[in-house]
């Protein structure tokens, strides 16, 4: 049997004008909002709310997603209702059943497993993915965070209208009570679905929801708007600093084959308050996760002391560091993937010839290698083998300065047999 959350009669009703104004003036051109879908209060509100819009401005398309978690008993009834409400209404629905991974924690997976679905939807118009977060849903982020130690980045919690690598991020809602979604749901007569989990205090967001919350909006009545409030100020002091931090950013960095890079006597050279905040910024720029103050503490020991010639490593489940000579490296988690396949080229093709390294690339070669027709380009290490030793292979890279992490992307070329030289060239 499916459980419902009771609405309070008397709660103050969300401001549709300014809400609809804020999407107009947020969004001119066609966009397609993917409408992350729970069931609950917040998301159906969230939903309904989107739907009023692109009612309104038709140029646009809405998708609600619901994603089963198979973690509760109910959740395929959860799945169902929505479903059936998506039909009531004629909202475009999708559905996905996502595999949890309870050793790297449940919230953290169950978090990784929706944006790996949002990040995998497709569409003709460029892509937004809407969530229903409300104020309070901030004020807890923000206490979160304020005792986990967090610093100015961490303190300004979630942004209402972001850019999330290739997509949009939105959240309408943010700056509202949930007792004006509870308002808004109650108004439209639309049920919702209670998850039980919320309701465990084990957790530290329900605990802070549960019982922290009400303590101090019954001692400070206006204290979830003033949290709000010092949250945006946050906000606007991190975006003023982080602008100038990653200005100076890019005067010690560069693209070094098709990845960006800092050079890292530069980078030592500031001071390590300045060499803090650096990092901090980029990684905030990149939507990943902050390492806590420690781990930045031991990345930061690792550039200072690195040996020339070693390689040294730091990662996260977001992003890996890896120091190699007098450059610092910063890529997403995964992102060599593949190696590419070997290939037999003509001069004609090599010109349209693009492949990754990791980003897209291009062989440029030298005036006197012009007159040659036939090339052979090399990625797999065993195919490099068959045509020299590891050792001298080794320190072919080792000259040209390839990464070690690199070298499996880099090719060798050869022109009937003999090996020639070519520049890497990021498009």
């Amino acid at each position: 049997m499916k459980v419902y959350m009771a609405i309070n009669y008397n709660n103050p009703a969300l401001p549709l004008d300014e809400l609809m104004q804020f999407l107009r003036q947020s969004f001119v051109k066609p966009t397609h909002f993917f409408c992350g879908w729970s069931g609950g209060v917040d998301s159906t509100c969230c939903l309904f709310v989107m739907r009023q819009f692109v009612l309104s401005a038709t140029q646009h398309q809405l998708t609600a997603v619901h994603i089963n978690h198979c973690i509760q008993s109910q959740s395929s009834r959860w799945q169902d209702h929505c479903r059936d409400l998506a039909t009531r209404y004629e909202i475009d629905f999708l559905t996905y059943d996502v595999t949890v991974d309870h050793r790297n924690g449940t919230e953290c997976s169950a978090r990784e497993a929706r944006w790996a679905v949002f990040e995998s939807l497709s569409s003709d118009l460029p892509r937004c993915i809407v969530l229903g977060h409300h104020a309070e849903d901030q004020v807890e982020t923000f206490l979160l965070n304020l005792l986990r130690g967090a610093g100015l980045s961490g303190l300004g919690c979630m942004r209402r209208l972001i850019q999330r690598a290739h997509l949009q991020l939105l959240r309408p809602l943010l700056l509202y009570k949930k007792s004006q979604c509870h308002h808004y749901v109650r108004s439209k007569q639309l049920l919702t679905i209670v998850d039980p989990s919320n309701l465990d205090s084990k957790h530290s967001r329900n605990y802070l929801r549960s019982h922290v919350l009400p303590l101090l909006s019954h001692r400070w009545s206006a204290s979830v708007e003033n949290m709000n409030h010092s949250v945006s100020a946050l906000q606007s002091d991190w975006d003023m600093l982080s602008y100038y931090v990653l200005d100076r950013l890019s005067q010690i960095s560069r693209n070094h084959f098709g990845l960006f890079c800092i050079d890292r006597c530069a980078f030592n050279s500031l001071r390590r308050a300045e060499r803090h905040l650096l990092i901090r910024a980029y990684v905030s720029q990149q939507q990943w996760y902050l390492p806590s103050r420690r781990q930045l503490d031991v990345l930061l020991n690792q550039i200072e002391t690195a040996q020339q010639g070693r390689e040294c490593l730091f990662t996260t489940h977001q992003f890996s560091l890896r120091i190699y000579r007098n450059d610092i490296f910063i890529y997403p988690a995964g992102y060599f993937i593949s190696v590419p396949a070997d290939h037999f080229l003509s001069q004609v093709s090599i010109s349209s010839f693009i492949y990754q390294c990791p980003n897209d690339c291009r062989l440029v070669f030298a005036t006197s290698q012009t007159d040659l027709t036939d090339y052979q380009l090399l990625f797999d290490r065993k195919s490099k083998l068959d045509f020299m030793s590891a050792s001298r292979l080794k320190k072919y890279y080792q000259r040209l300065g390839v990464p070690p992490f690199l070298r499996s992307v880099t090719p060798i070329v050869l022109c009937q047999g003999v090996m020639v030289g070519a520049t890497i060239v990021t498009l």
